[in-house]
């Protein structure tokens, strides 16, 4: 399934003539990051560069999270409509704080350094850790590591496994 997902996204992409590196770049600043690592290997864009496009996009997307999340939720809480989502996310999260609060930022990194599972990864790792008001340094420090680790595995499996299994 993510594979197809993969697919569709290249081809989408590629449909509106944005170029493969870009098109890493977009989808590992969104909340779907591993999906970048299938891309490449979709487009055959070698892992050690795809390994840096994913890393730099993932540490964007989470310093973002980190200094401006709670402004905006904030000011979307002013309004309806996006109280009732904001609600949502925040219902989403808590039920993985409870068990990232027991370990602080070492919950937070065995959190973020597992790829490929639903609702896991960079974005929620940020608003957890946002929502637990981790000390910015440490909650830095705690996802780049999980990121790390996560985009380590996630080449791994992209680059090396995924194909021998499916195109040879």
């Amino acid at each position: 399934m993510a594979q197809q997902f993969a697919q569709a996204v290249v081809d989408f992409f590629a449909s509106h003539g944005i170029s493969p590196h870009l098109t890493i770049f977009l989808v590992s600043i969104s909340p779907f990051a591993n999906t970048g690592f299938l891309a490449a290997s979709i487009l055959q864009i070698s892992a050690p560069i795809t390994f840096v496009i994913v890393t730099i996009g993932n540490i964007l997307s989470m310093l973002l999270l980190l200094i401006f999340l709670e402004r905006i939720l904030e000011f979307g809480r002013r309004f309806k409509n996006s109280a009732r989502f904001i609600n949502w996310v925040d219902s989403r999260t808590a039920k993985k704080r409870a068990k990232i609060e027991k370990l602080g930022p070492w919950g937070l990194f065995l959190f973020v350094s597992i790829p490929f599972i639903p609702g896991g990864g960079t974005w929620v790792g940020s608003m957890i850790a946002v929502g637990l008001r981790l000390v910015f340094k440490r909650a830095f420090a705690a996802l780049l590591a999980g990121v790390l680790v996560s985009n380590v595995i996630a080449m791994v499996i992209s680059h090396y496994a995924l194909p021998s299994l499916f195109y040879y």
